[in-house]
């Protein structure tokens, strides 16, 4: 069963408060879930304030707390309340992180140890495909360049980026150039309004399509139907979406953010960014779009790490724990 208990917060500076108000509010809970079911460990994902409060829980209730840090933690530490209680939670908690940048920071706030346990991908649902049918299941030219840009409709993705890039290439070369923008509407961080404008602004909505709150099974035929899929975003942990598009054969480029630059060889895999500016993106997508890739090398080598191999990773961490 899966329990829904309502955690209070606080907005503004408030929100330094996170962790204990989901201490209190969780305590109750699991004090009596455990009546029935005596659990072993407390798995917690996001170090705040998802793994300070299970660090305050575990050792309100005896049990040790694996807590898995997954990118949001590069915003914390900038905030100095919120940076000592992670600190705290990662000197009293088995640590996991989902890419070796993450790992550093850890380590960096005290951590004694951390593993890298990066994501992985269903290979039997993300592979390489019929990239025709793929377009013509999605009502997408035929003919076309196709850039897919994945992501949450949300600053962080910096999806007004490549807007401006292929607003760039349309006017040099590219003229039916398509940029498919995939993703979550974004809920109250949602900037999917000003995106449409920006669209506008720049004069290119023939060339621009919003797939918005698409299913999840519909992900492999996106994939399957770019030429190559791009992204500005500002900071990532380890993108599921771009390790799903490699399973899918497509080429990748984006910056050198998070685990991207342990999946994506730069040149083999797709282009890594070392500027994420307009001009540097148009850049790289054109050279991208005129590559002639080894889509089935590509396919293969990011089908190697399936969620079977994380899922060994993680037992092993927990065992640990």
């Amino acid at each position: 069963p899966v329990h829904y208990p309502t955690v209070p917060s606080l907005p503004g500076i408030g929100r330094s408060l996170d962790p204990a108000l989901f201490a209190v509010a969780l305590l109750p809970v699991l004090e009596r879930i455990r009546t029935r079911f005596p659990f072993e460990l407390i798995d917690a994902h996001f170090g705040y304030p998802d793994g300070v409060a299970a660090v305050l829980l575990g050792r309100r209730l005896g049990c040790p707390v694996m807590l898995t840090l997954r990118g949001n933690e590069q915003v914390i530490v900038a905030h100095a309340l919120r940076r000592r209680q992670l600190s705290w939670a990662l000197r009293h908690g088995s640590v996991v992180a989902v890419s070796e940048p993450l790992a550093r920071l850890a380590r960096d706030l005290g951590a004694p140890s951390v593993r890298v346990i990066a994501n992985g991908v269903d290979p039997d649902r993300f592979s390489p495909g019929d990239r025709a049918a793929a377009r013509r299941r999605l009502d997408l030219p035929a003919a076309a360049p196709i850039v897919l840009g994945p992501g949450a409709y949300v600053a962080t993705k910096r999806h007004e980026r490549m807007l401006r890039a292929v607003a760039r290439l349309r006017r040099r070369g590219f003229a039916d150039l398509v940029y498919v923008a995939v993703g979550t509407a974004g809920g109250a961080q949602s900037c999917l309004r000003a995106l449409r404008q920006e669209v506008d602004r720049l004069g290119i909505a023939a060339g621009v399509r919003f797939a918005v709150d698409r299913p999840p099974e519909e992900m492999p035929h996106w994939y399957r139907a770019a030429d190559v899929v791009g992204t500005a975003t500002k900071r990532e942990g380890s993108p599921n979406a771009l390790i799903e598009a490699l399973a899918c054969g497509t080429p990748v480029v984006a910056p050198r953010v998070g685990d991207v630059p342990a999946l994506v060889r730069d040149g083999i895999d797709g282009l890594l960014l070392d500027d994420a500016g307009d001009d540097a993106i148009a850049a790289a997508l054109e050279r991208a779009l005129a590559t002639d890739w080894d889509r089935a090398g590509i396919a293969a080598r990011a089908a190697r790490r399936s969620w079977d191999c994380v899922a060994a990773e993680v037992h092993a961490a927990m065992d640990a724990a």
